[in-house]
């Protein structure tokens, strides 16, 4: 008997609202930005996971409370005199089924400030930066399956004179849901710079972190390919160690590639350093950091130089 369309429907209904990780890449960005809640002020228990938010405004991240006003001379300046104070946001989600080991975070670009965030009523961390992003562990406290998930995060605004500069206040940047496997790079976990460039060739320097965060010791082969702008692999270098559970190791790695497009303010040419994580023969993760093949050096009495060409960076400084 063939399925009515009704019934399709449904079926692609739940599929949307349940996402299947098994069917998910190694490692995963998910945007995090729509089905949020909003209330501005005070709520008591605001991070328990049963607290009743119908009554909130529904939004979509980034949001700014402070620029829907009202203006007055009462507020500070650095909001350009528009309200601080608190505001809490909260999120409800879903996730299919256990992803078998696999790891969960949520990261912000960015909350104005002094942030707290909850998982299903768990206390995550404070932030008091407004500028710098930051990430979460959520793997301990997750639910899969029917039973829903809730993110509860409180601002606090209130000491609204603290910049020489509108701030604005709340979730004002993207937010992401990142799933990779235990095994993995760590968040920002590659560095890679240029020690020596020459028109023949460059030296790229990679240095990568990579986390055991499973249950038991794993033989790490890490295979960083390197890409220029067409997308064509131009170099490859590979690595192991064995990994203990819990352990955390910095790899690191040479490459020369020749010929070497520059970058520079007037031609943005980008290589891209593939970094794949193999634990056991299998692929664990793979990890994407763009990067310009470029030397910089200041001269005391000649000033900055790019590539070997001088030139002049412009600004302020008010103390």
């Amino acid at each position: 008997m063939s399925m009515t369309r009704a019934t399709l429907f449904v079926i692609a209904a739940l599929t949307a609202a349940l996402p299947a990780w098994s069917a998910e890449p190694v490692r995963e960005r998910r945007n995090f930005d729509d089905g949020w809640r909003f209330h501005k002020g005070e709520v008591s228990g605001g991070e328990q996971a049963g607290l009743d938010d119908s009554g909130w405004r529904k939004l979509n991240l980034p949001h700014d409370w402070s620029i829907e006003g009202p203006y007055s001379a009462a507020n500070a300046s650095g909001t350009g005199y528009l309200p601080g104070g608190i505001g809490w946001y909260r999120k409800t989600f879903r996730l299919a089924e256990a992803p078998g080991g696999r790891k969960i975070f949520l990261g912000f670009d960015g909350v104005y400030r002094d942030s707290d965030v909850w998982i299903n009523g768990h206390h995550l961390g404070h932030r008091p930066s407004g500028y710098s992003s930051f990430e979460y562990d959520l793997t301990p406290h997750v639910n899969f399956g029917a039973k829903p998930n809730v993110v509860a995060v409180r601002v606090d605004h209130s000491a609204a004179a603290d910049s020489r500069w509108y701030t604005g206040s709340g979730i004002y940047r993207h937010a992401w849901l990142t799933v990779t496997g235990a095994v993995h790079v760590v968040r920002w976990g590659t560095y890679i710079h240029t020690p020596v460039v020459r028109d023949a060739e460059a030296l790229v320097s990679i240095e990568t972190s990579v986390a055991n965060e499973s249950k038991a010791a794993a033989q790490i082969r890490l295979v960083t390919a390197i890409e220029d702008a067409a997308g064509r692999e131009v170099a490859t270098v590979a690595a192991e160690e064995r990994l203990a559970p819990g352990a955390t190791h910095t790899f690191a790695q040479q490459s020369t590639v020749a010929k070497p497009r520059l970058w520079s303010t007037e031609e943005s040419n980008l290589y891209t350093a593939v970094t794949r994580v193999f634990a056991g023969g299998a692929l664990a993760d793979e990890y994407r950091t763009p990067f310009g093949i470029r030397t910089i050096r200041f001269d005391p009495n000649r000033g900055f130089f790019l590539n070997g060409q001088p030139g002049k960076l412009k600004g302020v400084c008010i103390p």
